[in-house]
């Protein structure tokens, strides 16, 4: 039995935008949306938490998550923030303060994920060194010695006063 967080005719009105309904009626439906899908959020973080890993992989996949966080944050093909009218503003400071809010989640989680991440990137042999680099670099991680091949040179330098005594004075 398929469930769906909208009926259809939530989604056609959404879909057309609202196009020739009532606001009375919209209202309804608009109050109907915000707690279903609030629901609905619970819900999957409830799954993501609690169900095993080998059930979760084919709900939450790049396939899945990416345009669900694409349309949260997505601004508009024409935005222009210059021009941003008052509900524009609006929307620009909760993506923005959502935005915030994951990197921080993100960053948190880092030292937990980076011994992880190094090995995937190790295993997966990508040819993107700047990805393998940014994921080397979550948690402040140490440079595994298998991945430059090479490329740890001994270099040898002195740290000069110079700069320190011409600020001086």
């Amino acid at each position: 039995m398929k469930t769906n967080l909208l009926s259809k005719e939530m989604s056609e009105h959404l879909e057309s935008n609202w196009a020739g309904v009532r606001n009375e009626t919209k209202t309804v439906y608009v109050s109907r949306i915000k707690a279903n899908a609030r629901q609905a959020l619970e819900d999957l973080t409830l799954i993501a938490e609690k169900l095993p890993e080998k059930h979760i992989a084919g709900i939450f996949t790049g396939e899945t998550v990416v345009p669900f966080l694409k349309a949260l944050v997505r601004m508009g093909p024409q935005f222009d923030p210059a021009k941003a009218s008052g509900e524009e503003e609006n929307r620009m400071r909760r993506v923005g303060q959502l935005c915030r809010e994951i990197l921080q989640e993100l960053a948190m989680l880092g030292p937990e994920l980076a011994p992880k991440a190094r090995h995937f990137l190790l295993a997966a042999k990508t040819d993107s060194k700047m990805m393998d680099l940014q994921a080397l670099l979550i948690g402040e991680e140490p440079f595994p010695s298998e991945l430059p091949k090479g490329g740890r040179k001994r270099r040898t330098g002195r740290i000069s006063k110079s700069s320190e005594n011409k600020s001086d004075g």
